[in-house]
């Protein structure tokens, strides 16, 4: 055996002698064609042979090694449950199983979404060590085993937050000016309730209305999860600013508040679509598109598209819910201080909807249609004050609930540290954000 690697050593030291001339024959003929480099010089190579007894290492790692870890990973599909994303990823592991089906509280934290991911880490041994459900909109659930036992248990991990800032400009939409800004839509529609009560962004959005937001994405192990919320903004609307800052405590109700404190909210929201358009306006007369005849038109009618939500623009309580006439489907809600409003033409009425129900702000009532007398999807909407019929669109709405006179202290040392951001952002070049790391 020694002799063969003396041999081998032998050879290679040969080997190297020719591979060097050769080498050495090339670099002269360069040398000769472009001329002599003043930092380069002609070198000699000398050979040695060299006797050693050479060892096999010894293998450090075992062929059944348990401690090797494998990462799979699926997107949730329409109709997916949790077995077949299992089936899918190989996931044999009884005790797993077992555990699925015993807790009580794996169907209301594993409500699959389609989009959203599953990961497993998985033993050498085809044992899962943890499952992780990627929810897109709820966070991160973990199955994971734990204790002396190994036993599976459920948890759901803290996420961290990171805060991003963002300004834009609009040219034809809100949703526009978010996208060019590399938001999401998400984000357009939140501002869009935030300012919900001040603003109708169906028919008071004009080009150059500037926006600026500061808001947090929610992490898990460094991987980008989900939007958290805004926590300040601004919007200028026809050169007038409007600004809205989260804030919350002990003491005081979540939600969003001017700088001088007063609730953003009031009492009815300016519109009860979150996105559509004004096709027919308020007027003491017009023609019917129906019945061919002028007539007042005491309400305000919004297009959409047939199973557009349909949004309760105040608290209050259903009176009616059911077919009336040439409103088709309708819901009436009476509110405090005498006001009530109506909502026509719905293609149906959101679940639980009946007579007596109590309603929220901005809560679901039905679905834009075209019952009744209509000649296409929209939602005829009606406010009256003390039962007769005013115009919605300039309704003057009383404010909601101010901050208490304990929490302006900190209320304002919260809301002026994100102004003074604010006004940097409305001076900031747009800058596409990215989740990611």
């Amino acid at each position: 055996m020694i002799a063969q690697l003396r041999l081998f050593a032998t050879i290679r030291s040969r080997l190297f002698l020719k591979v060097s001339a050769v080498l050495s024959l090339v670099s002269l003929s360069v040398i000769i064609a472009f001329g002599l480099s003043p930092i380069s010089q002609p070198t000699t190579s000398s050979s040695t042979t060299i006797s050693e007894i050479l060892e096999h290492p010894t293998s450090t790692v075992s062929a059944e090694d348990h401690s090797i870890e494998f990462v799979k990973e699926e997107k949730v599909r329409r109709g997916d449950y949790l077995g077949l994303i299992l089936e899918r990823l190989g996931v044999d592991d009884p005790q797993l199983q077992e555990f699925i089906k015993s807790s009580k509280l794996i169907k209301k934290s594993l409500r699959l979404i389609a989009g959203s991911r599953i990961r497993v880490i998985v033993k050498a041994d085809k044992s899962v060590e943890k499952l992780i459900y990627f929810n897109n909109k709820s966070g991160v659930t973990q199955i994971s085993r734990s204790g002396i036992n190994r036993n599976f248990a459920l948890t759901q991990p803290e996420l961290s937050k990171r805060r991003y800032s963002k300004s834009g400009t609009v040219e034809d939409s809100l949703f526009g000016a978010f996208e060019k800004a590399g938001l999401d839509d998400r984000l357009a529609t939140e501002m869009a309730n935030i300012f919900s009560s001040e603003i109708d962004f169906n028919r008071d959005v004009r080009k150059e209305d500037k926006f600026s937001i500061i808001f947090d994405a929610n992490y898990f192990a460094g991987e980008f999860i989900n939007l958290d919320k805004i926590v300040a903004a601004e919007y200028v609307n026809a050169g007038e600013s409007h600004k809205a800052f989260f804030f919350s405590s002990d003491k005081q109700p979540s939600g969003y508040y001017t700088p001088d404190g007063k609730s953003v909210k009031r009492a009815f929201l300016r519109s009860p679509l979150k996105f559509s358009r004004i096709t027919s306006g308020f007027s003491s007369g017009r023609m019917h598109p129906v019945l061919k005849k002028w007539r007042a038109h005491k309400g305000v009618d919004y297009g959409a598209p047939t199973g557009t939500e349909v949004l309760s623009t105040g608290r209050g309580t259903v009176r009616f819910v059911g077919t009336k006439g040439g409103y088709g489907k309708f819901v009436e809600i009476r509110h405090s201080n005498g006001i009530t409003t109506r909502y026509a033409h719905l293609s149906r009425y959101a679940k639980g909807m009946k007579s007596g129900k109590r309603i929220e702000q901005g809560e679901v009532i039905g679905y834009v249609g075209k019952t009744g007398l209509a000649t296409g999807p929209h939602l005829h909407y009606e406010f009256l004050a003390n039962g007769r019929q005013i115009n919605p669109t300039k309704a003057v709405m009383p404010p909601g609930p101010s901050i208490t006179q304990s929490e302006i202290p900190e209320f304002m040392n919260v809301m002026q540290t994100h102004e003074t951001s604010l006004r940097v952002l409305a001076n900031t070049a747009i800058v596409n954000v990215d989740y990611g790391e």
